[in-house]
């Protein structure tokens, strides 16, 4: 008998737990809704639960197939991660504590569907090192924030069998390569200028010869899909180099699609690295840097900034039709991160 209601006990509380987390779900999808944002973790948590469907919280990782242990470590230590944020009462969108939200300030696009940049761009794949994600100082969560319909939040580590944003990725890649770029300043990456007369000149030379078009050879007319790398450098050098550079990956992994073609890389134009290059403009501290640390001028620029400014070459360098009332999106959002800094130095108490 002791043991029937220990058990009942058991399973009373799962129910009561799984309503209560019901009804949470539904007043922050209401929420959301209200605001416009897109709570890009709801997601993630997803991608855990597929995760962690397939081994006990006791499996050893020797015992784990090595092509999934990568998934598994991750999807542990963003479970945490997640949980450790409903616990300190943190919002989903900004990932700072409730008391200090700034999602309000800086809402979605507005409207995305008109703004110029959606005649060039067609997705936004932000590969983002698990170590960001839910980090207050992280810029890339205003891309997700302020495009929350052109983009993608993959999580690099854990492949296209349990996360459906990498799995989009990788059939984009596979359809689409010319479509693709990876923002990144290697050494083989060039201004999107330049990459924009390469295009019309192999569309104008494809159409003279009237070129069967096989997929990786196809044109930009639906867009360009980008793919923004966040991390810290050597982290996403790393991610440059097991995902996007062509050959074999480096790492196992639980995908089976990852040996993917090279990606041609881009980067910012010389005109805006010099503006970024300054630590003031207009007497004040250059709002292209975010807060961390570098020694490098070039590296105190954060991801966010580095996309908005690259959004801005793909309005420049493209031919739109464009109503002069609307405001394109990397304008409209020019003042996000520096909205974000100084809640962010609210929170940790620190002057703004």
């Amino acid at each position: 008998l002791a043991l029937f209601l220990a058990r009942a006990s058991t399973v009373l509380f799962a129910l009561q737990t799984t309503a209560s987390a019901a009804l949470m779900m539904t007043t922050t999808t209401t929420r959301l809704a209200e605001g416009q944002h897109y709570n890009f973790l709801s997601e993630i948590d997803e991608t855990i639960q597929r995760v962690l469907a397939t081994y006990d919280n006791d499996t050893l990782l020797s015992n784990v197939p090595e092509c999934e242990r990568q998934d598994l470590v991750i999807a542990r230590a963003l479970r945490g991660r997640l949980q450790d944020m409903e616990r300190k009462r943190h919002c989903p969108i900004c990932w700072l504590q409730n008391n200090y939200c700034f999602c309000a300030d800086c809402p979605p696009v507005v409207p995305e569907e008109e703004d110029p940049t959606a005649n060039t761009l067609n997705r936004l794949f932000l590969v983002m090192h698990h170590g960001e994600i839910g980090m207050g100082v992280d810029t890339a969560k205003l891309i997700l924030a302020s495009h929350p319909t052109k983009c993608r939040l993959v999580v690099a580590g854990i492949g296209s069998k349990y996360q459906k944003s990498m799995k989009e990725l990788e059939d984009t890649i596979a359809n689409s390569n010319r479509n693709c770029l990876v923002l990144f300043p290697d050494e083989a990456s060039k201004p999107f200028h330049e990459i924009a007369k390469e295009e019309a000149a192999k569309t104008q030379y494809n159409e003279h010869f009237d070129d069967a078009d096989d997929g990786n050879n196809r044109n930009n007319n639906n867009g360009w899909n980008i793919i923004v790398i966040d991390g810290t450098w050597q982290q996403a050098r790393r991610i440059k180099k097991r995902y996007f550079g062509g050959g074999e990956e480096t790492f196992p992994s639980s995908s089976s699609s990852l040996r993917l073609p090279s990606i041609r890389t881009a980067r910012l134009s010389d005109k805006v690295l010099r503006t970024l290059e300054q630590e003031l403009v207009d007497g004040e501290i250059n709002p292209g840097h975010q807060l961390r640390k570098h020694s490098s001028t070039s590296r105190k620029v954060g991801t966010f900034e580095a996309v908005r400014l690259f959004l801005g070459d793909l309005v420049e360098n493209n031919k739109v039709d464009n109503d002069d009332t609307t405001i394109p999106s990397w304008i409209q959002i020019e003042k996000y991160q520096q909205i974000a800094n100084n809640a962010l130095q609210a929170q940790n108490g620190f002057p703004c």
